[in-house]
């Protein structure tokens, strides 16, 4: 029974892995075929997505800068947890190659179910690795959509690194009020439209 489920696992990952890399040839093809520049740091990004969408109102905008953020750091979270999983995978693997050898040479501290065990986390490691190598290939295929396909998402991240992000604001109104985000401000010099410090809370 644990071999079928063995075979079963690697099936579906198998599957799994043709969908995958057929879809996103598509993609990387018609994007690569134009000669198109890999995506920019955040920074550039953000202001690229104001200069494209120019004109557009503020709600506008400020979704679609929420929405490089999120991809961008989609892309870098996840970009980590793949290095972590590949050295799990790394370690599965040198694991289930010594079991084996020791279950061949006849020692009796290793058995048949232990290397199942082994090789079940090793299917299941390569399984939350195709499931982020895709996860990130979503993120980057939205940020194409976003650049209306003037970047090709091919090739790695020009910050991968995660790294904090510097809130040089006391409260949620100075925020607003720098942001350009409230709608107007009356004659006393107060915001207009927006949410004070302690709703927010």
């Amino acid at each position: 029974m644990n071999k079928n489920m063995i075979r079963d696992l690697m099936k579906s990952l198998l599957t799994y892995i043709a969908v995958i890399l057929s879809t996103y040839t598509v993609f990387l093809s018609s994007l690569m075929a134009g000669g198109l520049e890999p995506l920019p740091d955040l920074q550039k990004a953000v202001e690229e997505v104001r200069f494209l969408y120019i004109g557009e109102d503020l709600s506008f905008l400020a979704d679609k800068e929420y929405q490089v953020r999120k991809y961008y750091y989609q892309i870098q979270s996840k970009t980590e947890k793949l290095e972590i999983l590949k050295e799990v995978k790394g370690h599965f693997e040198q694991a289930v190659t010594k079991a084996e050898e020791k279950f061949d040479s006849g020692e009796e501290d290793v058995s048949q179910s232990a290397i199942t065990k082994l090789k079940l986390g090793l299917a299941g490691t390569l399984n939350d690795i195709i499931e982020l190598e895709s996860e990130v290939k979503v993120a980057q295929l939205s940020l194409a959509l976003i650049f209306k396909d003037n970047y090709s998402i091919d090739g790695e991240m020009p910050n991968p690194d995660i790294e904090p992000v510097d809130f040089k604001f006391n409260n949620y109104d100075k925020w607003f009020k720098a942001s350009g985000l409230v709608f107007g401000i009356d004659s006393k010099g107060t915001t207009g439209k927006h949410f004070p410090s302690n709703e927010l809370a």
